[in-house]
């Protein structure tokens, strides 16, 4: 009987370890989808200023 209590504790320490890693992994993946997408706005509204800009400066002139 002790073998059995042994063996399931064993067993859910490493379902536990498992757990971990995986929501380790998915924090890890969710801070990489917010830089990128941070990124890609951020480059997405400079080209818009961009645009912006050069169209008040062919105005302009």
């Amino acid at each position: 009987m002790l073998e059995a209590i042994a063996s399931a504790l064993i067993l859910s320490q490493d379902e536990r370890e498992a757990a971990q890693q995986n929501s380790t992994r998915a924090s890890i993946h969710s801070m990489w989808l917010r830089g990128i997408t941070s990124q890609l706005l951020s480059r997405n509204y400079s080209m818009q200023f961009r645009q912006k800009s050069n169209a008040a400066a062919r105005q302009a002139t």
